[in-house]
């Protein structure tokens, strides 16, 4: 189950939600989901989705300096991983992971209430 933990919030990082459902199954996106909860209520706020970013983006600095290599991602995800990389150097640094997850936060919240709720990021017919 970690595992599934850690693989949603690592492909939560990078992921665009068409993306998130082409990798993860309907069940994995829950569990990421519940993961990012870490308060249980049903919703995850601003604090917690930064803290989701931050555990994410650390599992995968593996030599803890501050940027993660795209080739060193996992195959599906690298491709996407472009429209992360704002300045085209193949690397993401965690402000250029930090602003794309703000943006995509706001972009999930359609109801604008400054929580994202489960209906608000889960994606129907993930891959099997």
């Amino acid at each position: 189950m970690r595992n599934t933990v850690l693989a949603g919030a690592v492909l939560a990082v990078l992921a665009t939600p068409v993306l998130a459902q082409s990798v993860l199954t309907e069940d994995e996106q829950r569990a990421a989901f519940a993961a990012a909860d870490t308060n249980g209520d049903g919703a995850i706020d601003e604090a917690e989705f930064a803290a989701d970013t931050i555990t994410a983006f650390v599992g995968h600095d593996d030599d803890g300096d501050e940027v993660v290599v795209i080739t060193e991602l996992p195959a599906g995800v690298q491709s996407h991983a472009a429209q992360v990389d704002d300045d085209g150097d193949g690397e993401l640094s965690f402000e250029e992971v930090r602003a794309f997850k703000l943006d995509q936060f706001q972009a999930l919240d359609v109801n604008d209430d400054n929580v994202l709720e489960l209906d608000e990021v889960i994606m129907e017919g993930p891959a099997q």
